[in-house]
């Protein structure tokens, strides 16, 4: 299980790799919400192209309710997600996500490359 992170500017890219449960999510949680930066954070990209899920329903549920927390001070996030589309269960729990986070101010976009979702930023005019 592991996690890191970097800044381009004031917009953090998360990459996770092998076994990823509710604990680990919870930091990188906290490594976001808890940086000066957060407010100013324009989009988030969180590749998850080797990683590996092992999180229930209810803490699904749970780290929504903290996103929907943190929405309320940065409105304007968007969450740009890499998942390998031949991942069912990385799929399922996206899809769990984005459906408990449809009334969220956030945008959530799926890409299933880094290159598809630094096009997508770069089409929003958020330069990488």
């Amino acid at each position: 299980m592991s996690h890191t992170y970097n800044w381009i500017g004031n917009n953090p890219r998360f990459t996770f790799e092998g076994k990823i449960d509710f604990d680990e999510l919870k930091i990188a949680h906290n490594e976001l919400y808890g940086n000066s930066k957060f407010d100013l954070v324009e989009f988030c990209i969180i590749n998850l192209l080797k990683a590996d899920f092992k999180i229930s329903q209810n803490q699904i549920l749970m780290l929504t309710e903290l996103d929907k927390g943190a929405s309320r001070w940065n409105e304007n996030l968007i969450l740009v997600i890499i998942i390998d589309e031949n991942n069912d269960n990385l799929k399922q729990v996206a899809a769990q996500y984005m459906a408990l986070m449809k009334d969220s101010k956030w945008e959530i976009i799926l890409c299933n490359t880094l290159k598809e979702a630094v096009e997508w930023c770069n089409q929003c005019k958020i330069i990488l």
